[in-house]
Protein backbone atom coordinates (compact mmCIF):
# COMPACT_ATOMS: atom_id res chain seq x y z
CA UNK A 1 0.00 0.00 0.00
CA UNK A 2 1.34 3.65 -0.60
CA UNK A 3 1.79 5.47 2.24
CA UNK A 4 0.76 8.55 0.64
CA UNK A 5 -2.82 7.15 -0.33
CA UNK A 6 -3.29 5.60 3.51
CA UNK A 7 -2.58 9.23 4.81
CA UNK A 8 -4.60 10.92 2.30
CA UNK A 9 -7.50 8.65 3.48
CA UNK A 10 -7.32 8.98 6.65
CA UNK A 11 -7.17 12.79 6.09
CA UNK A 12 -10.66 12.09 5.52
CA UNK A 13 -11.29 11.65 8.78
CA UNK A 14 -9.24 13.52 11.03
CA UNK A 15 -7.00 16.01 8.68
CA UNK A 16 -9.01 18.56 9.97
CA UNK A 17 -9.32 17.97 13.57
CA UNK A 18 -9.68 21.36 15.50
CA UNK A 19 -5.35 22.04 16.01
CA UNK A 20 -3.75 24.58 14.37
CA UNK A 21 -2.43 24.56 10.81
CA UNK A 22 1.05 22.90 10.44
CA UNK A 23 2.86 22.02 7.29
CA UNK A 24 4.29 18.66 8.78
CA UNK A 25 4.88 15.08 7.54
CA UNK A 26 2.22 12.23 8.49
CA UNK A 27 3.36 9.86 11.13
CA UNK A 28 3.22 6.53 10.64
CA UNK A 29 2.62 3.96 14.14
CA UNK A 30 5.34 1.79 14.23
CA UNK A 31 3.93 -1.37 11.61
CA UNK A 32 1.76 0.79 9.95
CA UNK A 33 1.55 1.68 6.33
CA UNK A 34 -1.44 4.38 7.43
CA UNK A 35 -0.16 7.46 9.01
CA UNK A 36 -1.24 11.03 9.31
CA UNK A 37 -0.57 14.21 10.67
CA UNK A 38 -1.20 14.01 14.20
CA UNK A 39 -4.29 16.49 15.24
CA UNK A 40 -4.09 18.32 18.73
CA UNK A 41 -2.24 17.13 21.67
CA UNK A 42 -2.03 13.04 19.79
CA UNK A 43 0.59 11.19 19.90
CA UNK A 44 1.22 7.57 18.46
CA UNK A 45 -0.71 4.86 20.83
CA UNK A 46 1.24 2.68 22.87
CA UNK A 47 -1.12 0.20 23.37
CA UNK A 48 -2.81 0.00 20.06
CA UNK A 49 -1.61 1.16 16.11
CA UNK A 50 -2.69 4.39 15.96
CA UNK A 51 -2.67 7.89 18.02
CA UNK A 52 -4.24 8.83 21.22
CA UNK A 53 -4.94 11.98 23.58
CA UNK A 54 -4.59 10.13 26.88
CA UNK A 55 -5.59 12.97 29.03
CA UNK A 56 -8.93 13.57 26.43
CA UNK A 57 -9.65 10.09 25.82
CA UNK A 58 -9.52 10.87 22.29
CA UNK A 59 -8.20 7.78 19.97
CA UNK A 60 -7.58 7.10 16.46
CA UNK A 61 -7.46 3.37 15.63
CA UNK A 62 -6.07 1.91 12.53
CA UNK A 63 -6.66 -1.64 11.12
CA UNK A 64 -4.82 -3.09 8.07
CA UNK A 65 -6.33 -5.83 7.15
CA UNK A 66 -5.88 -8.38 3.65
CA UNK A 67 -8.71 -6.93 1.30
CA UNK A 68 -10.46 -10.72 1.84
CA UNK A 69 -11.63 -9.22 5.00
CA UNK A 70 -13.06 -6.47 3.49
CA UNK A 71 -16.71 -7.54 2.91
CA UNK A 72 -17.05 -9.85 6.30
CA UNK A 73 -15.84 -6.24 8.26
CA UNK A 74 -18.40 -4.35 6.05
CA UNK A 75 -21.46 -6.37 6.66
CA UNK A 76 -20.63 -6.17 10.30
CA UNK A 77 -20.68 -2.70 9.82
CA UNK A 78 -24.51 -2.88 8.63
CA UNK A 79 -26.70 -0.69 10.62
CA UNK A 80 -28.10 -2.82 12.18
CA UNK A 81 -24.65 -4.63 13.38
CA UNK A 82 -23.24 -1.50 14.76
CA UNK A 83 -26.61 -0.94 16.68
CA UNK A 84 -25.64 -4.29 18.59
CA UNK A 85 -22.59 -3.10 19.56
CA UNK A 86 -24.10 0.17 21.22
CA UNK A 87 -23.56 2.70 18.35
CA UNK A 88 -26.34 4.69 16.62
CA UNK A 89 -25.59 5.71 13.08
CA UNK A 90 -26.59 9.31 12.08
CA UNK A 91 -25.17 9.20 8.61
CA UNK A 92 -23.46 6.48 6.25
CA UNK A 93 -22.06 7.52 2.88
CA UNK A 94 -19.67 6.30 -0.12
CA UNK A 95 -16.63 8.90 -0.25
CA UNK A 96 -14.34 9.47 -2.76
CA UNK A 97 -11.06 8.92 -2.72
CA UNK A 98 -8.11 9.52 -4.80
CA UNK A 99 -7.37 6.03 -5.72
CA UNK A 100 -11.16 4.19 -4.76
CA UNK A 101 -14.12 4.67 -2.69
CA UNK A 102 -14.53 3.85 0.79
CA UNK A 103 -17.26 3.82 3.42
CA UNK A 104 -17.67 6.79 5.89
CA UNK A 105 -19.92 5.99 8.70
CA UNK A 106 -20.76 8.24 11.53
CA UNK A 107 -22.19 8.04 14.75
CA UNK A 108 -22.08 8.01 18.62
CA UNK A 109 -22.09 5.54 21.16
CA UNK A 110 -22.47 4.97 24.63
CA UNK A 111 -19.62 3.49 27.03
CA UNK A 112 -19.30 2.98 30.93
CA UNK A 113 -21.84 5.92 31.17
CA UNK A 114 -19.29 8.37 28.35
CA UNK A 115 -20.86 9.32 24.91
CA UNK A 116 -18.71 9.61 21.65
CA UNK A 117 -19.11 10.81 18.73
CA UNK A 118 -17.65 8.15 16.42
CA UNK A 119 -16.42 8.27 12.80
CA UNK A 120 -15.43 4.68 11.09
CA UNK A 121 -14.04 4.57 7.46
CA UNK A 122 -13.28 1.66 5.77
CA UNK A 123 -11.97 1.11 2.49
CA UNK A 124 -10.24 -1.39 -0.15
CA UNK A 125 -6.85 -0.28 -1.64
CA UNK A 126 -5.27 -2.56 -4.03
CA UNK A 127 -2.93 -4.81 -1.71
CA UNK A 128 -5.16 -4.71 1.20
CA UNK A 129 -8.10 -3.02 3.08
CA UNK A 130 -7.57 -0.54 6.10
CA UNK A 131 -10.58 0.99 8.58
CA UNK A 132 -10.00 4.10 10.78
CA UNK A 133 -11.89 4.72 13.45
CA UNK A 134 -11.65 7.67 15.41
CA UNK A 135 -13.39 8.35 18.78
CA UNK A 136 -14.49 11.93 20.64
CA UNK A 137 -15.87 11.88 24.37
CA UNK A 138 -18.19 14.41 24.60
CA UNK A 139 -16.36 16.22 26.74
CA UNK A 140 -13.38 16.94 24.25
CA UNK A 141 -15.38 17.75 21.40
CA UNK A 142 -14.76 21.36 21.84
CA UNK A 143 -11.19 20.54 21.44
CA UNK A 144 -11.62 17.88 18.87
CA UNK A 145 -14.00 18.61 16.27
CA UNK A 146 -14.10 16.89 12.39
CA UNK A 147 -14.83 18.74 9.79
CA UNK A 148 -14.72 16.99 6.77
CA UNK A 149 -11.88 17.81 3.83
CA UNK A 150 -11.79 16.70 0.18
CA UNK A 151 -8.81 14.18 -0.03
CA UNK A 152 -8.05 15.56 -3.33
CA UNK A 153 -7.50 18.54 -1.43
CA UNK A 154 -5.14 16.94 0.56
CA UNK A 155 -2.98 14.67 -1.57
Amino acid sequence: MSRWFIACIVAVLVGALAAPARAAEPVFPVGSHIGLVPPGDMKPATVFRGFEDADANVAVVIVEMPVQAHAQVEQEMSTAGLKKQGMTEEKRETVTLKDGTGLLIVGDQEIDNKKLRKWILLTVVPQGAALIAVQVPEAARSKYSIRRTSPRSRC
